[in-house]
């Protein structure tokens, strides 16, 4: 625990501090090491998104391609968490994971960078993805009222039900009056 504490004053730390790389080692290697303890493990994924450091990008990236579907998951939300425009391409191939929760996790991901990529790639796994990864979408998509709202309207009109009913999970979250 006092380990893992030190990463919230990382943050703050300057840039040439020299444990900074020594730390960041550390705790990606308790992040990747495969017999780690889920709290850990997730608490260390924790850590390196609190550091805000651009050097903690690669070790999601390494671990996107992990074969542990927890880690998998840890990093979509890790790499959506630092809100990184270059982490688009890596979590739009895991919207496709044999994994419904690293699907979800990389959705999740998309949603939090936002950027126009991520929001073409959250669309096209709105209208092709799985019941569960759909719902998620929509609620997704309900944080996002310039972008979402018209999707979840448009998506509430499909003659598919199965979108439709994804469609009202996110619209359940929207609070308006229309």
């Amino acid at each position: 625990s006092s380990v893992l504490e030190i990463g919230n004053w990382l943050s703050n730390a300057s840039a040439d501090v020299a444990w900074r790389v020594p730390f960041l080692k550390y705790v990606a290697s308790l992040f990747l090491a495969p017999s780690q303890y889920p709290l850990v493990r997730e608490r260390a994924a924790a850590v390196l998104v609190t550091t805000r450091d651009r050097t903690v990008l690669p070790v999601f990236r390494q671990a996107v391609r992990n074969p542990d579907p927890q880690i998998r998951q840890l990093a979509c939300l890790g790499m959506g968490a630092l809100g990184e425009a270059d982490a688009v391409s890596d979590l739009i191939s895991l919207v496709n994971d044999p994994e419904t929760d690293v699907q979800i996790a990389a959705a999740l991901g998309l949603g939090a960078i936002g950027n126009d990529a991520a929001l073409n790639a959250l669309v096209e796994a709105f209208t092709e993805g799985s019941e569960r990864l759909r719902q998620a979408i929509a609620e997704t998509l309900a944080d996002m009222p310039d972008e979402g709202y018209p999707v979840l309207y448009d998506a509430i009109l499909d003659e598919e039900m199965l979108l439709r009913r994804a469609a009202v999970f996110g619209l359940k979250r929207v609070n308006s009056t229309w």
